[in-house]
């Protein structure tokens, strides 16, 4: 995977429309986005190619990719709405 900002890496992810996902306690579960071109080319803009996207996807028969399973080399936080870089995160 080739280095990224991860600001710029924050932007692509967060333009990617979310379709499903699921928080228990404060912990995300999964977050899925359609598996399709335009997204596929996004995750490949981080860096990914498509035999790691394939990896990304928990049922190799569903048509969805789950962010849950890379976002957090660039993220370490999840508020609802979008991925975030949370500076008070305790350890």
């Amino acid at each position: 995977m080739r280095s990224i900002d991860k600001q710029k890496a924050l932007e692509i992810i967060n333009s990617i429309e979310i379709d499903d996902y699921e928080t228990d306690d404060g912990t995300l579960l999964f977050a899925n986005i359609e598996d399709n071109e335009e997204n596929r080319e996004k995750i490949r803009s981080l860096g990914y190619s498509n035999d790691e996207i394939n990896t990304f996807k928990p049922y190799d028969d569903e048509p969805f990719i789950d962010l849950g399973l890379f976002v957090w080399n660039f993220a370490n936080w999840f508020d609802g709405q979008k991925f975030i870089i949370k500076e008070d995160i305790d350890d």
